[in-house]
This record gives structure tokens, sequence and C-alpha cells, in this order.
């Protein structure tokens, strides 16, 4: 199963500004939701999209 945990940023992006874009382009196609609670806001990948993601690695 695909997963996964990103407590910071990831060294691909150069800048913050690089990933809020990535992370806000993602939110617009609706390829990721935004999850918040009292300890901080969670990016998980749509229910649709880890499935595929999940039969794709499968095959």
């Amino acid at each position: 199963e695909i997963g996964g945990n990103i407590s910071s940023q990831p060294p691909e992006f150069s800048t913050n500004n690089d990933f809020l874009g990535a992370i806000q382009s993602l939110r617009k196609r609706g390829l990721i939701k935004k999850n918040v609670s009292k300890e901080g806001s969670v990016f998980t990948l749509e229910p649709v999209i880890k499935e595929y993601v999940n039969n794709q690695s499968n095959s």
C-alpha cells in the first residue's frame, strides 16, 4: 500500500513557495485533501486516487 508522511519540505523543492505551489496545484485538481486538527494540517490522497496508485503499483 502507498503511504507516507511528510513532516517537512522535501529536498526536491528549492523553496517553500515551490512546495506550497505544488500542494495548492494538487488540491485544485482534487488529488489531495486537507484535514485540519489541533496538531496541524494533514494532506492525504483522495481515496479514488489512492486506490488507483495502489492498483498501478501492484500491476
